[in-house]
This record gives structure tokens, C-alpha cells and sequence, in this order.
């Protein structure tokens, strides 16, 4: 029989045999088992979305205040993105890492980043993220140079440099940073 035929003995209905009819039921009985498992998902994405936006507003606040993002509650915060990134990939709980507990000493952090006095050269293989006062500035891809907006500060205009290597740099600010970043906090008023 073919589906959407009209049933003989009961005009203006479609015929469903049997078989139809379980395929069609079981289609809802399948997709109320799936919705506790993607009620779960739904929530922990919406967790993972509110971490992100608590960090990214914390970044903002330090930008504010002209200090570097990098203070143990950022680190929390973002090895807890991490962490539930690893749950959303499905990723065995036995291979997870687990977000680390907050910490106040940042010597094992210190290796990662470097505070210096002016920009670092341009390197062709190496395209470090710049990030002025808050903005996301690429580099150059063909040449690594950085953007036109950052070689126009003057010396004086910059409050401090900071330049984190690609490891650290991927933790804090994602897959943009992979070749390092370039942290540069102006004077008030400099912009």
C-alpha cells in the first residue's frame, strides 16, 4: 500500500497499516527518550554561555581599570569553559581535565608571559592576536605585523605591554590566539 492513500472504509482518512503506525509512535516515543539527554545538553550549553559572558565582563572590568586579564578567577572562569566544552564534545570523563582550584600564586603562570617596553618585531610565520585596551586586532597573516591602528600609538600613549605565549594565550582568549597575544593597555585618554 502507499502511504497517504485514502482508506476504503473510512472515506476521507489515510490508511495506516500496522507497521505505519508503529514507525510513526515509536518516532515519539524515541524522541522522549532523547529529550532528558538534550534538556541536560540545552542546560549545560546555557551554563557554558553564562561563564563566557561572567568572564568576558570581567575582562571588560580589569580593561577598565587598565590591569592585565589575568587573575586567578579569569583562569578559573575559563578552565570551567574548558571543562564543559569537553562535556558538550563527549569527551570520556576519565580523559576530562578538570578545571583547576583557584590559586594565588602565578609563578607556574610567569614563564607564559613576558611585560616589555615596546611592540615586538614582526616575524612572517608568527600572527600573534593583538588586543588594544579590550579589542581584538588580528596581525597581519603574510607578514605578522601588527594592525595599522596599534604601529599608530606612540610610545607615550602605551601604559604597558604584555605579550603571552600561544598556550597561555589560547586559554584566555580562544582559538584566535593560537600564535600568542599581544596585550597593549594605553594611557587614559590616549585613544
Amino acid at each position: 500500500m502507499r502511504a497517504g492513500r485514502v482508506a476504503p472504509t473510512l472515506p476521507g482518512q489515510i490508511d495506516l497499516t500496522l507497521d505505519k503506525w508503529r514507525r510513526l509512535t515509536s518516532v515519539l516515543v524515541y524522541d522522549h527518550k532523547l529529550q532528558p539527554g538534550m534538556t541536560t545538553r540545552v542546560q549545560l550549553m546555557q551554563q557554558a554561555a553564562r561563564v563566557r559572558r561572567e568572564s568576558l565582563a570581567s575582562m571588560s572590568r580589569l580593561y577598565g581599570r587598565e590591569e592585565l586579564p589575568l587573575n586567578d578567577e579569569l583562569v578559573f572562569l575559563n578552565d570551567s569553559v574548558q571543562y564543559i566544552r569537553q562535556i558538550l564534545l563527549g569527551v570520556p570523563a576519565a580523559r576530562r581535565q578538570r578545571p583547576r582550584r583557584q590559586h594565588h600564586d602565578f609563578s607556574a603562570l610567569t614563564p607564559e608571559v613576558t611585560v616589555v617596553q615596546t611592540l615586538p618585531d614582526p616575524h612572517g610565520i608568527h600572527n600573534p592576536l593583538y588586543i588594544l585596551d579590550g579589542e581584538f586586532l588580528p596581525s597581519d597573516p603574510s607578514s605578522g605585523a601588527a594592525p595599522a591602528v596599534v604601529r599608530a600609538l606612540k610610545p607615550e600613549q602605551i601604559s604597558r605591554i604584555a605579550v603571552l605565549k600561544p598556550k597561555r594565550a589560547t586559554e584566555l582568549y580562544g582559538p584566535r590566539a593560537h600564535d600568542g597575544a599581544v596585550v597593549i593597555v594605553t594611557q587614559p585618554g590616549a585613544k
